[in-house]
């Protein structure tokens, strides 16, 4: 699948396991909950591709990503690619900032236990750039 143009491609649940995926165009795919164990995703286009949930244990790959599950209101994974500083939460895709400014805009209250995980999350992401 090196080289494969797999945009939009709705690839969640899928065994991706072993995968060649090197310099494939995966943009905008849902890989939600997909199996990417010990796949080969060098050079891969992953930017706003749906990672929430999937398995990136042993992949190999040229960008750096962090996922942190059962933080703020949704209880879900939220997903974030330093390289491009993309930033997945739930049906919100974007950059850092923007995220930041939408937690802000979601929970003015800095006393609320959704501000304070989302923002504790916010302040480790960017001690770790």
């Amino acid at each position: 699948l090196s080289y494969a143009n797999l945009r939009s491609a709705d690839l969640s649940y899928a065994d991706l396991s072993y995968a060649d995926l090197s310099y494939a165009n995966l943009r905008s795919a849902d890989l939600s909950y997909a199996d990417l164990s010990s796949a080969n995703l060098s050079y891969a286009d992953l930017s706003y591709a749906d990672l929430s949930y999937a398995d990136l244990s042993y992949a190999k790959t040229d960008k750096r990503y962090i996922q942190i599950a059962c933080v703020g209101s949704r209880k879900g994974m939220t997903t974030y690619c330093f390289n491009d500083d993309i930033i997945i939460c739930g049906c919100f895709r974007g950059t850092l900032n923007e995220f930041k400014i939408k937690v802000l805009g979601s929970y003015p209250d800095s006393a609320s236990k959704f501000y304070r995980e989302y923002i504790g999350f916010i302040n480790y992401l960017e001690g770790l750039k």
